[in-house]
Order: C-alpha cells, then structure tokens, then sequence
C-alpha cells in the first residue's frame, strides 16, 4: 500500500504534489519527466510491458535533490517509483483512447489533459460556504500561523567565558552590555524580527533552535557548547502559535479545498489503473533500490484524504 509519509524529506515534502497529484513533475520539469531509457539492464518495473528504469529514478532524484547533495530516503524513494509508474498508466490510458503521440511536449499535453478531465466532476460541484466552514473546522491546523520568536545570540570562544557571562545576566546584567565585552561576539545577522521555526534553523542550526524555541519571553539559555564555540541565547520576543479565523483565511480554505478535492479524485481514479495493470518487479535490479515485492492501492483510503474531507460529500 502506498504510504503517506509526513516526515518525508524536505526535498520531496516541498513537493508534496509529487507524491499525490501525478502531474507535477510533467507540469514542473516539462515534457515527458523522464528521456526515453531502453536498457534492459536496469529495468526496476515493467508496467502493462513498458519499463521504469533505474536511469529514469535516477534522473527524478537528481531534479528533486538539484544541487544539495543529499539523497532520498528508501520510502520516498519508493514514492517518487510510484510515480512513475502512475505517470506510465497515464499515457497507457491516453494510448488507448487514440491520443497518443511520440513527442515529448504532446506527451506533456496529454498527460494534464488526462488529469484535467479526471478532476473534472469534482470541479464541476459547487461549493457552499457550509463546506468550506466544516472542511476548515476539521483542518484548523493547515491555517495556523505558526509561532514565531525574535532571538538574540552570543558567542563565545571558551566555556569559561560564557559562564561569566551567563553569571553577570542573571545577576540584571543586560544583554546587550554583555555582548559589549571583547570575550562576547553577537551573530549579526541574525534578523531582529520575529522568525518561525524553518526559518530560525537556517540562521542556528538544529541544536540552536531547539534551546531557542524551549525558552520564555525574556530569559537567557545556560550556555550552549557547539564545535564552533559557545552560545547563549536569549528570547527577545516570543509569539504563539495562533489559529487564523475563517474570514481571514477564506481564500487560502478555498484553494486547499480545491487542491485536496483535486488530489483526492486523481488519486482514486489512478488507483483503479493499478487494479486493472500488470505491474512486474524485476528483482535483480530492484532489489538494491529496497522496491517492494508487490505494489497495492487502496481506492478507499488514499492519502488520508476521503471523500467528505476534500468535498465528495455534503
């Protein structure tokens, strides 16, 4: 069974239509995902008889990562598989009904028309602000503001001298009186406006973060030992996570309502695709990518998402 997997990669979850509406790498990377591949050697899948190839995993891997040098995991590897195989049965379906074609762009163009027409009845249902209401309350955590806290940080070069420091601010030294001193160095660029979490662990760093997002309004962490030197921090400003009310969130509701309604229709209509496929493992090539034995679709239970979360119902 294909799994949600919320703690996916930054690199695939940035992406989340990837891993539920299939047309995203076509939409994103333009013409067909993947140059056509023939090598038998490398082999993963065969779909109604056409590979997925290694190659072609490993050219989707490479467009997701771009340039950051970090890997996917084996589950989201096993995801982006999936997709190509969904993507295979697309232009499987549009070859059967006759609209074919060899060239990359046309191939583009008939896999989103596929999508376009398989959404299609979900699109065409109206939307009564009752829905939207309940789709809101049932999803407040999609339209929280996250919390957001303003920090400033000192470095030290020693143990011993963020010791005294931290000494001298608990004893109504101020902060920064104590990064005045020549064993104090303040990390300029950290922005002096309120930062949520994400973007707080790009400026510290993971262990950073988590010392800074533990604290209270106004309070200094004990000193913080890192390979570079020692740290104190202190929470200038800290703002709670707060859910945002339906009147100032309608349009992003309106647009998640939307997207979801859309996934989940695409999903399901993929999914029948998998039931009426011959899907082959080639065991001496997929093995060394952890591809399961056999692949499964629930129809009922895809992404989470059913029918009266993403609008099927009333």
């Amino acid at each position: 069974m294909r799994e949600n997997n919320d703690k996916a990669h930054p690199g695939v979850k940035q992406l989340r239509i990837v891993l539920a509406l299939l047309g995203l790498l076509v939409a994103t990377f333009g013409s067909h995902l993947i140059p056509e591949f023939h090598s038998s050697n490398d082999v993963l899948v065969w779909v109604n008889g056409q590979p997925v190839t290694a190659e072609q995993l490993a050219f989707a891997e490479r467009r997701l990562m771009g340039e950051s040098g970090n890997s996917l995991t084996a589950t989201e590897r096993q995801s982006v598989i999936e997709l190509l195989i969904d993507e295979e049965l697309l232009l499987q379906r549009a070859q059967s009904t006759g609209t074919f074609a060899a060239d990359p762009a046309v191939r583009k163009a008939i896999v989103q028309a596929v999508i376009d027409k398989t959404v299609a009845d979900f699109q065409s249902r109206p939307v009564s602000p009752r829905q939207l209401k309940r789709f809101y309350q049932q999803h407040l955590g999609v339209f929280e503001r996250p919390a957001r806290i303003a920090i400033e940080a000192l470095r030290f070069e020693n143990h011993s001298e963020a010791k005294q420091a931290y000494s001298a601010l608990l004893a109504g030294a101020q902060f920064d009186e104590v990064g005045r001193t020549p064993a104090a160095s303040p990390i300029a660029h950290l922005p002096s406006s309120p930062l949520p979490m994400h973007m707080l662990r790009r400026y510290l760093g993971n262990s950073l973060t988590e010392v800074a997002l533990a604290l209270q309004e106004g309070h200094v962490s004990e000193p913080v030992v890192r390979p570079d030197g020692v740290y104190l921090l202190r929470a200038r400003t800290v703002q709670p996570a707060e859910i945002q009310r339906f009147e100032q969130v309608r349009d992003r509701v309106e647009a998640e309502y939307d997207f979801r309604g859309r996934e989940s229709a695409l999903e399901k209509a993929v999914a029948q695709l998998w039931t009426q496929a011959d899907i082959e493992i080639n065991k001496q090539v997929a093995g060394a990518y952890k591809v399961p034995d056999k692949y499964a679709r629930d129809l009922y239970s895809l992404m989470g998402v059913n029918d009266k979360e993403a609008g099927g119902g009333p």
